[in-house]
């Protein structure tokens, strides 16, 4: 399935590309950021633009440019599907993008596109070797449909997405 591109208000989601990889640098670069990724900060754009091609490659891979109007991207989101009807979400926002919901939103865009037209039944973040949450930010969630389950699972409890 093509990735399409998604909306709410405040955000728009529209199809990661290559091009993408100059404004997705200054998230991949910062060290303070990447000190919560899964791997080392990115040296150059190189860097980022082969990261974001192999990411793109992925099977089952379904990944976005976190926009406010469709331009320039100030983060990335994906859904990554490497087994039937399970799915495991990464993101990274930009610095300067933080502290506006965009990352939330986009999380909600994300979810419900997931649950909606790949029909998938489980999304949780995706696991890092040693897992550091930030203090602000995304939590660590393992959602399920609530039309395969009567509710959504945070951290063991009953919970809302938005």
């Amino acid at each position: 399935m093509k990735t399409p591109r998604l909306e709410s208000s405040g955000v728009v989601l529209r199809p990661l590309e290559l091009a993408d990889a100059d404004a997705l640098y200054a998230a991949h670069s910062d060290e303070e950021t990447h000190h919560y990724w899964s791997s080392p900060a990115h040296k150059s754009v190189a860097q980022t633009r082969d990261y974001i091609a192999d990411t793109l490659a992925l099977p089952g891979a379904h990944v976005w440019a976190i926009t406010e109007s469709g331009g320039e991207a100030l983060g990335r989101i994906g859904l990554f599907s490497e087994r039937d009807g399970v799915g495991e979400i990464g993101i990274i926002m930009r610095r300067e993008a933080t502290g506006r919901g965009l990352a939330s939103k986009a999380l909600n865009l994300v979810v419900e596109h997931g649950f909606g037209p790949l029909g998938l039944h489980r999304i949780a973040d995706q696991p890092l070797p040693a897992r550091r949450l930030p203090a602000r930010g995304l939590v660590a969630r393992q959602l399920e449909n609530p039309s395969r389950h009567s509710r959504q699972r945070h951290h063991g409890e009953a919970a809302r997405l938005r």
